[in-house]
């Protein structure tokens, strides 16, 4: 589960919410699940002592996911490219073949073109929980933007490296 803006007390904000709801939503149909969730500090997302993750640990078993379900990782990323990768080694060192990773629907096509250049040979399942009332227009424009820079620049670059852009991802 991607992190998301939590407030200055550590209480998640809408879009948090939503994606903890969807991922305990998703664990109560299937009680075998493992939830890794991600997210360390960040200006646009988290200014506490606390990671982002713990708080949102804390929102799923209120919302009934026993703690034993929780992966205690680190995962303590500060943006999309983040998490993505951080997830891509962590699948690496569990040999997992299929994940899903959950996020808002509004974040979905931009996951899904990282997760196609960081983790081309594991099965995601990118899972949109629904968007909040009142989400931002600012945000869509956000993605939309990302999404464009990620196709010019051929991919996901994280320092020097390059993840590339499976070929069906190029634009027309």
């Amino acid at each position: 589960m991607l992190g998301a803006p939590n407030d200055a007390f550590g209480a998640l904000l809408p879009i948090a919410r939503k994606r903890a709801e969807a991922a305990a939503a998703r664990y109560h149909l299937d009680p075998n699940l493992k939830i890794v969730a991600t997210g360390g500090f960040g200006a646009h997302f988290n200014t506490t002592a606390t990671p982002h993750r713990d708080y949102v640990n804390d929102a799923l078993v209120r919302l009934g996911v026993p703690p034993a379900a929780l992966e205690q990782e680190g995962f303590f990323s500060g943006n999309t490219v983040e998490d993505i990768v951080q997830i891509a080694e962590f699948a690496k060192r569990r040999e997992l073949s299929r994940i899903a990773v959950i996020t808002s629907a509004f974040h979905v096509a931009r996951c899904q073109l990282i997760v196609a250049c960081v983790l081309p040979a594991v099965e995601v399942d990118v899972v949109g929980a629904e968007n909040p009332l009142g989400l931002d227009p600012a945000l869509v424009e956000h993605e939309r933007v990302a999404i464009a820079r990620l196709r010019s620049q051929g991919g996901v670059t994280v320092g020097d490296y390059l993840y590339p852009l499976p070929v069906h991802h190029f634009a027309p």
